[in-house]
């Protein structure tokens, strides 16, 4: 259990939880419902984890999973709520732009065309495949701590990692055969 002791211990700890990963709980969320929902859902994140922060139990694992986890679950209930739409090529290139200054994007010096395709690809995988790239590549969750986002095991989420790189593969290979005017 964290020291939480008197509110004040509780509202710094929290603090320094929040300035870590705001950015990266955000940048999720981002990809997922679109940067204006995004900045409502991050908020929502977090006053959902400064509530219950007093009843937080360390496992473990570093915080940050237990904040995806949180905003996960709200992406699920925000898409069981309306339906899902894509995200509109501007507000891709935005999540392209934050990646490349923020050096989120592996150090490599990829043109924004080619982030805002890729995160289109991305985006066109099932919901729980999108999930696992993310969180494991994106965000560098590690397999400990994306099981607990997604409510699996390690084995399972390793099986869906692959499955959904195949994926991946797969639909970035057609889509580059169909740029190139290969049909298969």
């Amino acid at each position: 259990m964290r020291l939480v002791g008197a509110e004040r211990v509780g509202n710094v700890a929290f603090d320094a939880i929040y300035r870590e990963n705001v950015d990266g709980v955000f940048g999720f969320l981002c990809r997922r419902v679109g940067a204006q929902a995004a900045q409502d859902l991050t908020a929502e994140t977090f006053c959902r984890a400064f509530a219950a922060y007093s009843r937080y139990e360390d496992r473990g694992l570093p915080e940050r999973a237990w904040l995806f986890r949180i905003a996960y679950n709200l992406v699920v209930g925000e898409s069981r709520r309306r339906r899902p739409e894509l995200i509109p090529l501007d507000e891709r290139l935005l999540v392209a732009d934050s990646l490349i200054e923020s050096g989120q994007d592996g150090e490599a010096q990829y043109s924004r065309g080619r982030i805002a395709e890729a995160l289109s690809v991305l985006a066109s995988l099932p919901t729980r495949q999108r999930s696992v790239i993310e969180l494991r590549f994106l965000q560098e969750l590690t397999v400990a701590e994306t099981a607990v986002v997604l409510d699996s095991n390690e084995d399972a989420v390793r099986a869906l990692t692959y499955r959904a790189l195949r994926a991946l593969r797969a639909a970035y290979s057609e889509r580059q055969a169909h740029r190139d005017g290969v049909v298969s």
